[in-house]
């Protein structure tokens, strides 16, 4: 899509705030994962901040089980987050080369 050069500074400024917007929005939403069969939990907000892990007590009984099962969770809510993120970027789809979800997926 080609603007036309006085309308250009407007557009992009406008596409800014409506980022900002929607990054400030992905911030407020979270991503809960489970792993182990509720073992592990983890919930992720869409900035992918971490805002609660919870570990059940029998997972605390297999040291090596219980790291498995926080790096699936932890990888599965990542996961998670950006396909959120993806999906509250889709109105700006058309401005990413390669689509949003390319640029999510770092």
């Amino acid at each position: 899509m080609i603007l036309p050069p006085g309308n250009l500074l407007g557009q992009l400024q406008r596409i800014r705030s409506e980022a900002e917007r929607l990054r400030a929005e992905a911030a407020q939403k979270t991503v809960t994962i489970d792993a182990g069969g509720g073992m592990v939990r983890i919930t992720l907000g869409g900035d992918l901040r971490v805002r609660h892990i919870s570990i059940a007590p029998q997972a605390l009984q297999d040291p090596k089980a219980l790291e498995e099962l926080l790096l699936v969770a932890f990888n599965k809510a990542v996961e998670g987050a950006q396909e959120m993120v993806a999906q509250l970027l889709q109105p700006l789809e058309h401005l990413f080369p390669g689509g949003v979800d390319r640029m999510v997926r770092l």
